[in-house]
């Protein structure tokens, strides 16, 4: 079952992506202990890729203590449901990480990311009727002393 990430992110925001590598044991991995890291951006239940998002290389963004941190531009973060009327899509990050050792562990893991479609949000404007603003000429008053 993917990991959700609850705080939903604007469409077109940019945002960070973290998380912690850890064990059965619940010991972090490291980045030493990594050998391969691939991540794929797609929407939610399809396999339709997003921002050319398709295994790309995410060795380089996790640190000595398996912390992961990756930013999302606001490409990552389109909302591409938009004639479904929906409040929210989810967009999923497929992650392919094999470990470094005589006996390497593959994880195959997935993170929901929940995207707010703002063009929801956005009150119907009305555009009042038009109206004709006249100019009026004052004549300037003289007095005469």
């Amino acid at each position: 079952m993917p990991l959700e990430v609850i705080t939903p992110i604007n469409e077109g925001a940019t945002a960070t992506l973290e998380f912690v590598l850890k064990d059965e044991d619940g010991t972090a991995i490291p980045v030493a202990n990594i050998a391969t890291a691939k991540m794929t951006l797609t929407l939610y239940g399809t396999s339709q890729i997003i921002n050319a998002r398709s295994l790309v290389d995410v060795r380089t963004y996790f640190n000595s203590s398996g912390e992961f941190s990756f930013p999302l531009t606001p490409a990552d973060n389109v909302f591409l449901s938009l004639s479904a009327g929906l409040d929210y899509e989810y967009h999923a990050a497929t992650f392919q990480i094999v470990t470094t050792g005589a006996t390497p562990i593959t994880y195959n893991e997935q993170i929901q990311l929940k995207i707010q479609n703002l063009q929801m949000m956005r009150p119907t404007y009305v555009r009042p009727t038009p109206v004709s603003i006249v100019a009026a000429t004052v004549a300037p008053t003289v007095v005469v002393v």
